[in-house]
């Protein structure tokens, strides 16, 4: 669905397929987000994760919606249950594994492309559920070798993650948060959990986990220097696209360009969380002056005003109203 530039994705039968004993719906792909970023809503069986593998032209963003998965990237490791993210920066050898029957994961690949990667040895999903056993597997030879040309490179059999030359590498680490952990900023009453900011990314995404309570969410704004994205974890929302406004529920994605003037609301009784995207990074500085301000009291509309200013940011209209 398309409005005004915006983008409103979401999983479903005509944008999956199963690729190797899993099942990846392509929610939004590069032509759709300027080629920042591709994303799929992914579901992966246990056992039947990837070969440890490094990515030379994309980093790697993962939310972790269903299930257990253990991430193993360099020298960190963790084991992470729902609303865990993990970035997994290119150029670092990792690995995630599965640790229950199935597991679900929102991933993002930044910059997009590697999808074309992967429906190589890919056929489309007979329906959302996982493909039949037993798991195609494809011819080995030949998955490492298309592999090659996207700039994968994989680990010989035996080696770790944390034995490969990247994991000595002192600048180039993986950040990996379960909820509940890090930076948590107050912005306009809304706790914002940093997961991923500039610095993580090299600037090319900054991550957030957003609890909003019931019909908070920011006034009409617009950015300068950044698109926005948005993927509903939890609860329901009311997003508002320019002059119109749709309703959103868990596994949605909506994707604004920048100049698009948007908000949200949780409009759902019960708990409301989202994933905020924004690539490229950096829009942590603008929540960390809001926190600011925040901890002074409530802020007026000239002090944010002017707070939104300094980062690009144009305060166009009110919330959306209960």
């Amino acid at each position: 669905m398309n409005m005004h530039g915006a983008f409103l994705g979401r999983a479903t039968k005509d944008n999956s397929t199963w690729f190797i004993g899993g099942l990846h719906s392509y929610v939004a792909l590069p032509q759709q987000t300027g080629g920042a970023f591709t994303l799929i809503d992914a579901v992966y069986r246990k056992d039947c994760g990837p070969p440890a593998h490094m990515h030379t032209r994309e980093d790697e963003l993962f939310c972790v919606l269903e299930g257990r998965v253990r991430f193993s990237a360099g020298t960190a490791q963790a084991d992470c249950g729902p609303g865990a993210v993990a970035f997994l920066p290119r150029n670092l050898a990792h690995v995630f594994e599965p640790l229950t029957a199935e597991v679900r994961m929102a991933i993002l690949l930044i910059p997009g492309g590697l999808e074309q990667y992967f429906k190589t040895f890919s056929e489309h999903a007979q329906d959302m559920g996982l493909p039949p056993l037993p798991v195609s597997m494809p011819d080995i030879p030949t998955f490492l070798a298309k592999g090659a040309e996207y700039g994968l490179e994989f680990l010989p059999p035996g080696s770790t993650v944390a034995q490969h030359p990247s994991a000595s590498v002192p600048d180039l680490h993986a950040t990996i948060a379960s909820p509940g952990e890090g930076e948590c900023l107050n912005v306009i009453g809304i706790p914002t959990w940093v997961r991923t900011t500039a610095a993580d990314s090299n600037a090319a995404v900054s991550a957030f986990i957003t609890d909003d309570p019931h019909f908070a969410g920011p006034p009409l704004h617009i950015h300068r220097n950044e698109d926005e994205s948005m993927f509903v974890l939890e609860g329901a929302y009311r997003i508002q696209a320019g002059d119109t406004s749709y309703d959103a529920r868990p596994g949605d994605f909506a994707f604004f360009p920048r100049g698009l003037a948007h908000t949200y609301a949780r409009v759902s009784e019960a708990p409301g969380r989202m994933l905020i995207l924004t690539t490229p990074g950096g829009y942590e500085a603008f929540f960390r002056d809001v926190d600011g301000l925040c901890a002074k009291g409530q802020p007026s509309i000239p002090e944010l005003t002017q707070v939104a200013a300094n980062h690009g940011v144009e305060i166009v209209g009110p919330p959306i109203q209960p």
